[in-house]
């Protein structure tokens, strides 16, 4: 660590440079100032690690030069030395950033104290730091673990170049089943267009929990349409790029912080990708335009495939499936009354099955009909 002491009184010097000596023999002595001018040159142009200030200083007191040198955004760790007299100036250092104190005259176990302190918020700051990404506060923002104050919203702009009370988009991909086997090549797609857009920072993250890959959009540096971009050139191209399953959505959230409701909603949205092509950027908007109709329910298919049960006819059977599928995609119907529908049917097909001799494994079929419930593609 790189130290400079500023201070006028000879002995008090020697005391310090020995002090320094005894504590940690890696400290550097970066300076020597004996007035507040010559210590804000030295410090401008040595810039220390850590400074050594009697407050007390002619020339300019180091009261002053503190709130000089913190105003031109220098930062280094200050331990001050003061009289009991000088208290009051003590406390506004205090409120300047400074590390700590000592009040003369001090012993050589009260300066290695003070020396042990900044060691430790030095440590204490640098794992801090180590966890403190851009990443993890998106990650905090998106579980709903982040509460936006004037000190977090400092960091993260002095940092990152945003706060978490800034508006931002999700975008959200589903590849359902595909997921592990295609989620880090669609992060790696993802992850080359944000390096080629110079329009926006984002971040992209997996999640193995909902199967899901998110890109999240924090900063904006231009005003465009860019659901309209991500339709044209990220979804088109996800789908040209990956043959299998491809649902993506866009949501556009007021607030970093509201990043947790924004995936709740991603959720409800996806089961809409049953009414839609392969291709389309689902969003609210959209959703909202769609002129839903009540199911009407096929007895008639319901009807036919007991009939089938009832000859063992396996390809009847599951021709009397494929048909009810296709008697839900003729019409737009609200996603969740489609789903009760085919649920409906695979149960009434159960009921028949058993009632004509069948064995039925009731932990199977609740297994499938959650599957259904939670379906976001007709596959």
């Amino acid at each position: 660590m790189r130290v400079a002491i500023v201070e006028r009184d000879e002995k008090v010097l020697e005391e310090l440079k020995k002090g320094l000596k005894r504590v940690d023999s890696n400290y550097e002595l970066a300076g020597i100032a004996g007035n507040g001018q010559s210590a804000y040159e030295m410090i401008t142009v040595m810039q220390p690690n850590l400074v050594i200030m009697d407050i007390g200083l002619p020339r300019m007191n180091g009261l002053n030069l503190l709130r000089k040198l913190r105003t031109e955004g220098r930062e280094f760790r200050v331990i001050i030395i003061t009289k009991d007299e000088d208290f009051q100036q003590a406390k506004q250092a205090i409120d300047l950033g400074v590390d700590g104190y000592l009040v003369q005259p001090f012993r050589p176990m009260e300066l290695k104290k003070a020396l042990s302190r900044i060691h430790e918020k030095i440590r204490n700051e640098y794992w801090m730091q180590a966890s403190f990404t851009v990443e993890n506060v998106l990650l905090s923002c998106r579980d709903g673990e982040i509460i936006s104050n004037q000190k977090l919203n400092e960091m993260t702009i002095r940092r990152f170049g945003f706060t978490v009370d800034d508006p931002g988009y999700l975008f959200t991909v589903s590849m359902a089943d595909e997921y592990e086997e295609q989620k880090e090549n669609v992060r790696g797609f993802l992850e080359e267009i944000c390096r080629h857009e110079c329009g926006f920072s984002a971040s992209v993250i997996c999640s193995d929990q909902w199967k899901k890959v998110y890109l999240i959009i924090y900063r904006v540096y231009e005003a465009r349409n860019w659901k309209e971009y991500f339709q044209k050139n990220v979804v088109t191209g996800l789908c040209r790029k990956f043959p299998g399953t491809i649902i993506c959505v866009w949501i556009e959230t007021k607030q970093l912080t509201k990043l947790e409701e924004a995936m709740i909603q991603t959720g409800s949205l996806m089961e809409w990708n049953l009414l839609q092509p392969r291709g389309v950027l689902i969003c609210q908007q959209t959703v909202e335009k769609f002129e839903v109709v009540p199911v009407r329910y096929p007895v008639e298919l319901e009807q036919r495939m007991r009939e089938m049960i009832f000859d063992e006819n396996k390809k009847g059977i599951a021709r009397q499936f494929q048909l009810v599928c296709e008697e839900m995609k003729r019409e737009k119907y609200f996603p969740k009354e489609i789903k009760y529908s085919i649920i409906r049917f695979c149960m009434a097909a159960g009921l028949n099955y058993r009632n004509y001799g069948g064995e039925i494994n009731e932990t199977e079929i609740l297994s499938l009909m959650q599957q259904i419930t939670y379906a976001i593609s007709w596959k």
